[in-house]
């Protein structure tokens, strides 16, 4: 809650105060194609700053690129990015959409990485099959992508 002062007449003297109640409103999520998982709404008063929760769809062939303002339009927050004010008016509904970047898989060469902490699938583009897993190094780059190197040799995936 915040003050509204407003000074009334020509002496400045009489002084009306009121009372308002920030503006809120609501994230909805949209899956925007997954395959399976939910999100809850959030709602979310004027000047709050909140971190977006990680995306919790999975859409199977796919990885989570970020949110966008339109369900064709480019990732433009990502998986716990600090947010405030996407919405002017009270009530407002913002929807944002998972945008998914897709991998194709091929048997023979790709070896798929499982993340059990979040149960998400990696798709490496290998030249040949990985033998030691252990050479795998997962990484997060600052825009919120996940870089996954290989034997050390700086391919990045």
């Amino acid at each position: 809650m915040y003050f509204d002062f407003k000074c009334f007449g020509t002496d400045a003297q009489s002084i009306k105060i009121i009372a308002k109640s920030p503006n809120k409103y609501k994230i909805v999520f949209n899956s925007n194609g997954a395959t399976s998982g939910q999100m809850d709404d959030i709602v979310v008063k004027e000047d709050q700053h909140i971190n977006l929760p990680d995306c919790t769809y999975i859409r199977d062939g796919y990885v989570f690129k970020g949110w966008a303002l339109s369900e064709n339009g480019a990732a433009k927050y990502t998986n716990r990015e600090n947010i405030v004010n996407l919405a002017e008016n009270n009530n407002a509904v913002i929807i944002l959409y998972a945008t998914w970047k897709y991998y194709s898989f091929d048997s023979s060469t790709d070896t798929v990485l499982t993340i059990a902490s979040n149960k998400t699938e990696f798709l490496l583009a290998a030249s040949e099959p990985v033998e030691n897993a252990s050479n795998v190094v997962v990484d997060y780059d600052y825009a919120g992508d996940t870089v996954l190197t290989i034997d050390g040799n700086g391919q990045q995936f």
